[in-house]
Parts: C-alpha cells; sequence; structure tokens
C-alpha cells in the first residue's frame, strides 16, 4: 500500500516537471539586441540597440562621410573637403509600446572642414607662386541631441524599417585661415592676410546661423 502511494507520488512529480518544462520551452524570449544600417544627413551610419526597460533602449550610433567642394571668391580659388565623424550614444524612448519613439542624447562631433586655396586670376588659372591659404572649419566636440522616430529595433526578431529626424546643437564655428605667401613683397603680403582674414569673418557671420543643425535618416534593421 505504502509502496504504490510513493510510485504513484514519484509519477505525478514527473508528470507535473515534464509539464512545467515544456511550458518553460514554449515560452518565446524577448528579443534584446538589434543592429541598423541607415543613410542621412550625418552620412552613412550603423546603428546599436539595447533594450534596458519595456519602453526605453540604449543605442550607439556611428555615422561617416566626406566630400568635397570648391568656391572662388575675390581672386581665391578656396578647396573645401568635408570629412563627417560622430558617434552618438542616444536613449530612445517609446511613450505607446509601438514604433514611434522619442529620442534623446549625446554626440562625439568630429566633422570638419579643411580648406585649402590658392591665388588665380580665375577658376581654371591659378597662380601657385602668389602664396597658399590653409585652414579649417569645426564646430564644438559635444553636441546635444533631440528628436523623433519611428521604428524599434528590439520588438521581434525580424529585420525591420526605421527613420529618424531631429535637431543637433553644434555651436558656434571655429574657422581659421592662415596664409603662406608666396613671391611678393610684404606689402602685398598684408593684403593678403587682410582679404582671407575679412573672408574668415564672413564665413563665421555665416556659419553662425547655424548652431542648431537639423538632421535626419533613414534605414533597416535587424533584431536577433
Amino acid at each position: 500500500m505504502i509502496l504504490r502511494r510513493v510510485i504513484g507520488s514519484i509519477a505525478l512529480l514527473v508528470l507535473l516537471g515534464s509539464f512545467t518544462s515544456a511550458k518553460e520551452i514554449t515560452i518565446e524570449k524577448s528579443p534584446q539586441y538589434g543592429v541598423g544600417l541607415k543613410v542621412g544627413v550625418l552620412g552613412l551610419g550603423v546603428d546599436f540597440s539595447h533594450s534596458i526597460g519595456e519602453k526605453l533602449n540604449i543605442r550607439l550610433n556611428i555615422n561617416g562621410a566626406a566630400h568635397s567642394n570648391s568656391r572662388y571668391k575675390k581672386h581665391i580659388l578656396y578647396d573645401y573637403d568635408l570629412n563627417l565623424a560622430t558617434i552618438g550614444l542616444l536613449f530612445d524612448y517609446y511613450p505607446n509600446l509601438g514604433a514611434f519613439h522619442f529620442t534623446a542624447g549625446l554626440y562625439y562631433n568630429a566633422n570638419k572642414f579643411d580648406v585649402d586655396a590658392h591665388y588665380g586670376i580665375n577658376e581654371n588659372i591659378i597662380l601657385h607662386q602668389l602664396g597658399t591659404i590653409k585652414g579649417f572649419i569645426e564646430f564644438n566636440r559635444v553636441a546635444p541631441y533631440i528628436g523623433i522616430g519611428w521604428g524599434n529595433a528590439i520588438k521581434k526578431a525580424d529585420w525591420g524599417f526605421y527613420a529618424d529626424a531631429g535637431i543637433v546643437y553644434h555651436g558656434e564655428p571655429q574657422v581659421e585661415l592662415d596664409v603662406v605667401c608666396g613671391i611678393v613683397n610684404d606689402a602685398t603680403c598684408l593684403h593678403m592676410n587682410n582679404e582671407v582674414e575679412s573672408d574668415r569673418l564672413e564665413l563665421v557671420d555665416e556659419l553662425s546661423d547655424y548652431k542648431l543643425y537639423p538632421i535626419a535618416s533613414f534605414g533597416v534593421t535587424y533584431t536577433f
């Protein structure tokens, strides 16, 4: 009688254990990580996202690109090489647990214009012997960001679409232009320096209107 009860209890425990194990196996683990590839104002980018709460993701955003342009002004041909390089630590908040989100964070801003200029009669006839101009344009290294977006890289384990738009504050521009005089006399060299300094101040004034810089991007995500 006792042996029968012991066997019955063991069988019941085995049955309950099997049911519990089966239930645990059927529970689907929520995604925790996501990666995204995108294109936008800051260039080509990649995102690495991680869920830190039901409504909150943390995101590492890396962007980069390069672009060149020229401008002829006052007998000077300016060549600008724009190198975009930013790294952002962002927080995405999903108020309704859907795709819409608010984003805030900070960017390490290494965006920079390298300037190389020469004197010339026009855009095609450059007089290298007169001298050269070297310089750069930079903004604040740390730039706060706030924006909105659509898409959640952590919502489900699959491919998805996302887009972001917002404003980054990168502050006043730092503009430096230095003249290296060539085969010219001192008076001409002084005139060249004064002319370039006038251009520098004018450029600072123009760029000062862009302390707040709008950015946007879109791309695809994969969650795992």
